[in-house]
């Protein structure tokens, strides 16, 4: 499960090595990219209020992400240097969903979910992140992402392109919102 876990000055990420590599080589197959930034400048939210240790892998040296305007950035390792931001999605059961944006260091956008971790599960106040493929979509679903002006493109590395925020929230909660409250679904996508 990936989650944010407390730490002593801040709070602890602990992120699979898939989210690194989010952060040095965009884009990935199957993935929600953009080539600009779909959510507003000064409209992503910051649900932990102080700095975030990111934890690739068990191993690796850990590196901080600051508070910037409105979102965290890093300059971490370059295999994970860039920013994160969240914008709300929806309310699941209990927990509040975001839509979280990685920027790459080369200027790339991914798109993942974000959600509080199950009470017991984690520590107050961790978050587990959940990595979503286009390739997953239902064909109904698909069908609106591309009439509503999304592009998918084929080939080798295979990625959908929203058109706008509106439209990829829209997405994410016909193709994925009938899982956000599912715990089983948060971890096999989270790992």
């Amino acid at each position: 499960m990936t989650k944010f876990t407390t730490a002593h000055a801040g709070v602890r990420i602990r992120f699979l090595s898939f989210l690194g590599i989010l952060f040095g080589a965009l884009p990935l197959s199957g993935c929600f990219v953009s080539t600009t930034s779909l959510i507003p400048e000064g409209d992503a939210v910051l649900p932990i209020d102080g700095p975030v240790t990111v934890c690739l892998e068990e191993n690796d040296p850990c590196f901080d992400m600051q508070i910037s305007g409105d979102g965290y950035v890093t300059d971490g390792p370059a295999t994970a240097q860039g920013r994160l931001r969240l914008s709300p999605l929806t309310q699941a059961g209990d927990r509040q969903v975001y839509l979280a944006e990685a920027e790459s260091q080369d200027g790339g956008f991914v798109y993942l979910l974000a959600r509080r971790a199950p009470d017991g599960m984690a520590p107050t106040g961790s978050f587990e992140l959940a990595g979503v493929d286009c390739g997953d979509l239902p064909e109904k679903v698909f069908d609106m992402f591309e009439a509503a002006g999304g592009i998918y493109s084929g080939g080798l590395i295979k990625n959908c392109e929203p058109s706008d925020l509106d439209m990829l929230k829209a997405t994410m909660i016909a193709g994925y919102g009938a899982f956000l409250a599912d715990d089983a679904w948060w971890q096999v996508k989270g790992s």
